[in-house]
């Protein structure tokens, strides 16, 4: 599907001379738009408080998407996923805070309701008013999925349900209010992985690993920081680096990022451009995992 790139870039001139007499932030981003030569791969759209609330993927590999996220006072309310190949999963959350907790439910169906024409929707609205969504929670049953606690607002307690039986449970552990531990037990069999996080004095995130028992440490990500700059992050699988990540910066604002892979071949690499404000006007990346090169255009 072809994107026009000068009603974007219209818009984004627009954005700058619009005048409402009421101070704004010019650097939030309302969508970026990402594509590969004329096609576009992805459209998101972000509210007023940089919440990622519309997400389009167009066709690759023969399928599409559309998720959403609705928020009411900044809380998420409601998350949906479709995809073309697999139908919809509508998730829904209640928060309560008396108890300081939240649940999420979502709806079981028999049969899947494939979207039709996907592509089709440009909005949630739209997407919902469709016949195959009203379906699938018109016959759907409403079933508790997940119910979350918290302490000084902190996650520290989540459970999975899977047809209205626990399935998981989730243990997260702070110091200094730093997330340190997140322990993920899986049914009843003991069996579980940690994921530990280390920070530096600064409150950098220096490490975290994957622990799937006291022994197995089997993936490691090392950061290291100059003058409070992440330049370069280390992924490390069963004791063997598998690749490396460095970002470079000028006037601390990040003008690429390149990955290589545990030979030293360059397997990703970003270069960010800038406007005249100091903000990213576009992003350029070469996946070669993929075979693709695009470019991600900011919208303020």
């Amino acid at each position: 599907m072809i994107f026009s790139i000068s009603s974007c870039m219209l818009k984004k001139k627009n954005a700058k001379s619009e005048q409402t007499g009421k101070a704004q932030n010019k650097s939030i981003v309302k969508s970026m738009i990402t594509m590969s030569g004329k096609d576009t791969i992805s459209i998101k759209r972000f509210d007023s408080h940089q919440n990622l609330i519309y997400h389009k993927i167009f066709p690759q590999f023969g399928i599409s998407q559309i998720l959403g996220w609705t928020y009411s006072n900044n809380h998420l309310k409601r998350y949906t996923w479709s995809h073309s190949n697999i139908g919809f999963k509508e998730t829904e959350y209640e928060y309560d805070s008396i108890t300081n907790t939240s649940k999420e439910f979502t709806y079981e169906t028999k049969e899947k309701f494939l979207p039709k024409q996907l592509m089709i929707y440009n909005n949630l609205v739209e997407l919902k008013r469709s016949k195959e969504f009203q379906s699938y929670i018109k016959d759907g049953t409403r079933i508790l999925k997940g119910l979350k606690q918290y302490k000084d607002s902190l996650l520290i307690k989540e459970l999975e349900y899977k047809s209205k039986e626990r399935v998981d449970t989730i243990y997260y552990t702070y110091l200094n209010n730093q997330l340190v531990k997140r322990k993920h037990c899986y049914g009843h069999n003991n069996a579980y992985n940690e994921l530990i996080y280390k920070y530096d004095e600064s409150g950098n995130e220096i490490s975290w690993m994957k622990v799937y028992n006291s022994k197995d440490t089997s993936v490691v990500y090392k950061k290291d920081y100059k003058n409070g700059l992440l330049y370069q992050k280390v992924g490390i699988e069963k004791g063997k680096i598998e690749s490396t990540e460095t970002y470079e910066y000028i006037d601390k604002r990040l003008i690429s990022k390149v990955q290589v892979d545990a030979s030293g071949v360059e397997k990703i690499s970003l270069q960010y451009t800038y406007d005249q404000d100091g903000r990213i006007d576009f992003v350029d990346e070469q996946n070669k995992y993929l075979g693709q090169n695009k470019r991600t255009y900011y919208v303020y």
